[in-house]
């Protein structure tokens, strides 16, 4: 890939970042919105770091092993 095309796809990818970032501060903590966000934040990391499904399932299991119980993902699935 051209270097342009890569700084273009890294700055798209930072201005999405920062948007969901920006909304998490604006968003209730641990609402439905919030973890809607989280969510839309882990999506753009695997899709930076070309994480396919099988990764990223494993990677969202190990890190429910390791979170509190208050981290309920299955409200809002």
């Amino acid at each position: 890939m051209p270097n342009i095309l890569k700084s273009c796809r890294l700055l798209l990818t930072f201005d999405k970042i920062v948007s969901i970032v920006k909304l998490l501060e604006q968003t209730r903590y641990m609402s439905d919105e919030w973890f809607e966000a989280v969510e839309s934040l882990n999506d753009v990391v695997y899709e930076t770091y070309d994480i396919g499904r099988a990764e990223s399932g494993y990677i969202d299991a190990q890190m429910r092993e390791v979170q509190s119980g208050k981290w309920d993902y299955n409200r809002q699935k």
